[in-house]
């Protein structure tokens, strides 16, 4: 997949993904020329651009120009030399000699994140408090549930999952059913809330999301060179008073 227009480390943006995956039902990969019933718009990518559910943002190349079926994976600079988990002892001053030897990042990774509270948002001591958030996963893989910690990781409970997946899939509070269809794929985000009866003092929230691969969220941030696929356990940190205030539900 190429794109229009120069690119600062390249001639042009591109990107490409295994033909099997581009061709397979399943994944619903496609040229998109329109979003929401209207033209997409040039921040969109105008003319057409890739729409490739599961797989990592790179790989959506907008401002399509052209598709060019070839035995080898493109390249291009941005295929090649970036989008790659190197090792950790990859720096600036020798990761050209790992480049070759990794490949290309394809599936996102399980992620989730709290939209509400954020870090600067006071929440009232002994109130109720609902936390919002969503959880995706890549692949196809269903996020199966998510987990939300009010003292920073020690101990999670689970949250309300709000979802159009089947009811084999994921859940709408917190969980399925047991059973699961594996012929389905899921690439929507799943939003999620949890009822906090009353906020404690020095409220540290984190949250965590699993997939149906059995996937989860590292405690802390895993170093690599590029700064890619940084999934750790989300949290913040928001203010707390005793101040009365109405529970924001």
């Amino acid at each position: 997949f190429a794109a229009y227009g120069e690119a600062s480390d390249d001639v042009h943006y591109a990107s490409s993904i295994p033909l099997e995956w581009a061709m397979n039902p399943l994944n619903m990969v496609l040229v998109a020329t329109e979003m929401n019933g209207s033209p997409l718009c040039r921040d969109h990518g105008f003319p057409a651009r890739i729409v490739a559910p599961g797989l990592i943002g790179a790989r959506w190349v907008k401002w399509l120009k052209l598709i060019r079926v070839q035995d080898d994976e493109s390249d291009n600079f941005y295929q090649k030399r970036d989008y790659k988990i190197l090792p950790p002892m990859a720096n600036g001053s020798n990761c050209e000699e790992f480049w070759p030897q990794f490949p290309a990042l394809m599936e996102l990774n399980i992620q989730s994140a709290i939209c509400r509270p954020t870090d600067d948002e006071r929440l009232s001591i002994g109130e109720a408090y609902l936390v919002r958030g969503y959880a995706l996963s890549g692949g196809g893989r269903a996020v199966d549930r998510v987990e939300v910690s009010l003292d920073d990781g020690q101990t999670w409970d689970l949250a309300s999952l709000y979802t159009m997946h089947a009811r084999g899939s994921s859940g709408d509070s917190g969980g399925g059913n047991g059973q699961r269809n594996w012929a389905s794929k899921q690439w929507a985000w799943v939003l999620w809330s949890y009822r906090i009866d009353r906020v404690p003092p020095n409220c540290a929230i984190a949250c965590r999301a699993w997939d149906s691969g059995g996937n989860t969220q590292p405690s802390a941030a895993v170093w690599n060179y590029r700064g890619v696929m940084n999934n750790a356990v989300f949290r913040v940190q928001p203010q707390t008073a005793a101040c009365p205030s109405h529970s924001r539900l």
